[in-house]
């Protein structure tokens, strides 16, 4: 079978294999995607060729849903095998790929769509990485005019989401993505006046190559596209990330209210750190050793005395964040004892005032003098993109290493300091493509972030049932769909977007537990929480002990935080959809 014409739902499939054609659209009108392709999904290898692809319709399937198989033959620098199962629902379309190999290869990219494919569509929407102009809602443009895009993460504020875009005409969306995002190095789309040039998954490109051994099966991206007749976005992304609910990818809210402590306003160090008037941020040229004078102010005593001065003005915070500063050096993570002379004292006097304790942490960042570089393996770079050196977390060695920094911290055993969080910083310094990495399944951003975190996630569970991450998911099995934390260029100034963003936040990432809504803006401050408590949020500041928080403004603070609720997710299990 060459050519088959499937109506599902509100939608339509056609696969031509024939002539290396498939469209995907609504019912009776234009196709919203036409991708030019021997199937659905194809894996890009230098010198090797993907043949004619024969089609199997394997009927509706005990789950209400149609299958398809395609498979296809690989020849020229290797041969092998590619297959391409596609799940028609309801309302999506599931697609899993893999393709088997006799010898050793170098993959680059996953084709969705090479040239001669069409969008069909008015608009289109992305999350970062883009060349173009951004709105609240993330980054929308013209469908038929010039785009160049890449979901990949382009800028340390941000985390990595599901690599998704949202393609939308005429009052209907499709929200096309990867739900194995642990695979892929971001979703990329080519286009001029609605012809696509390129729409695939990247997965190094050709200039770094995902080098594979031979004899092997390899899994591709889990493709997803689903339809919405929905005006706003985030209820497009929401049922896109639903799916992933619904399949087992990712969970659902865990927050339960026992967790409620943690749902508390979060009170930071560094503003305070900041408004210190002998502070001032110099950078040294070398542009590792950040922010010297605003760390010198951090020390034991200014911890305690923020605090106290917290409880005494009886502000409901919940946290306190110990930010950069506590440590020696950057890359080695030790405690200096000269500024903080008794850790376990402090986070035992703090949690005896009823707070719980983070401390700041950027596991990527390495200081130029910092002892970690002499240790062989445990660094990769620098890296073209950023020209530093990062921790290669690839290496058994170095996962070793920071677990037994987890082990310092979070238990409760004596010579331990008891803490309870951890605040993640400067997540773009990682492992890129072009980066060596001891370990292939630790390369990439995405499948760095999902490792990393799932490890940091199971090792502080051996000493706390409830651990913290903030400014990085809290549930590491649903890492895969975090949030990416965009306009924080202007979250000092304009609070407007804290009502469409954490929209968009729950809608790519179900109950993340993170701080994404931050200002250190005495001025705003106010407002800033009004909105952030309206929206069930979780608010974190940090400027309470400089002179412009006058009396005045420490009252209006004080009534703001009184009674401050969040809203507490489902503590469901996400169903299981196997699909097979």
């Amino acid at each position: 079978m060459t050519r088959i014409n499937v109506e599902c739902g509100a939608y339509a499939l056609s696969v031509d294999l024939m002539n290396g054609e498939w469209k995907v659209g609504p019912r009776g009108d234009k196709p919203m995607l036409a991708c030019r392709g021997p199937l659905m999904l194809s894996p890009e290898i230098k010198g090797c060729a993907v043949g004619v692809g024969v089609i199997e319709d394997c009927g509706v399937q005990p789950d209400s849903a149609r299958l398809l198989r395609i498979t296809a033959l690989l020849s020229g620098t290797t041969a092998g095998k590619v297959t391409n199962k596609i799940w028609l629902l309801k309302d999506r379309i599931v697609c899993e790929s893999s393709y088997t190999c006799e010898s050793s290869h170098a993959l680059e990219h996953w084709i969705l769509s090479s040239e001669g494919g069409s969008l069909h569509a008015d608009k289109l929407h992305a999350f970062v990485g883009v060349h173009g102009g951004r709105d609240e809602n993330g980054t929308v443009m013209d469908a038929n005019a010039t785009v160049d895009l890449s979901t990949a993460t382009h800028n340390w504020m941000y985390a990595n989401a599901a690599p998704r875009l949202l393609i939308s005409r005429g009052g209907l969306n499709a929200v096309i993505g990867g739900t194995k995002v642990a695979n892929d190095f971001g979703l990329e789309l080519k286009s001029s006046g609605g012809l696509i040039r390129n729409l695939r998954f990247n997965y190094g490109g050709t200039e770094f190559p995902w080098k594979i051994a031979g004899a092997s099966t390899n899994m591709g991206p889990r493709l997803q596209i689903q339809f919405s007749r929905t005006s706003r976005q985030e209820d497009a992304h929401a049922l896109f990330t639903q799916a992933m609910i619904d399949d087992g990818i990712v969970d659902r809210r865990r927050h339960t209210p026992e967790e409620s402590a943690w749902r508390k306003p979060c009170y930071c160090t560094w503003g305070d750190q900041t408004a210190i008037p002998a502070a001032t941020l110099r950078q040294e040229q070398s542009g590792q050793s950040k922010y010297s004078d605003i760390k010198a102010v951090l020390t034991q005593d200014f911890v305690l005395n923020a605090a106290k001065f917290i409880r005494e003005k009886e502000l409901n915070i919940g946290t306190i964040i110990i930010d950069d500063g506590w440590q020696d050096k950057r890359g080695d993570w030790n405690l200096d004892t000269v500024k903080f002379p008794d850790m376990r004292s402090l986070v035992d006097k703090l949690h005896s005032m009823d707070f719980k304790v983070a401390i700041w942490l950027a596991p990527f960042l390495i200081e130029s003098s910092a002892e970690i570089l002499k240790r062989p393996g445990f660094t990769s770079g620098p890296v073209s993109k950023h020209k530093q050196t990062v921790v290669d977390y690839g290496n058994p060695e170095a996962r070793e290493w920071i677990c037994s920094k987890f082990d310092l911290w979070f238990s409760s055993a004596a010579g331990c300091w008891d803490i309870d969080g951890l605040k993640l910083d400067f997540l773009l310094e990682k492992i890129y493509p072009d980066a060596g990495c001891s370990d292939p399944e630790w390369r990439g951003e995405e499948r760095m972030f999902c490792n990393l975190f799932r490890m940091f996630d199971r090792q502080i569970r051996r000493h706390k049932p409830i651990p913290g991450l903030l400014h990085a998911p809290y549930n590491a099995h649903w890492i895969e769909c975090c949030a990416s934390l965009y306009g924080e260029e202007r979250f000092d100034s304009d609070v407007d977007y804290l009502e469409a963003r954490p929209g968009l936040i729950e809608a790519v990432a179900p109950g993340a537990w993170m701080s994404p809504h931050f200002n250190y803006n005495v001025e705003v401050v106010p407002e800033f929480l009004r909105k952030v408590k309206a929206i069930g949020g979780i608010a974190q500041i940090g400027k309470l002990l400089c002179r412009e928080m006058t009396p005045g403004r420490i009252k209006e603070l004080r009534e703001i935080f009184a009674g401050w609720s969040c809203k507490d997710g489902s503590n469901q299990v996400a169903k299981s959809r196997n699909f097979k």
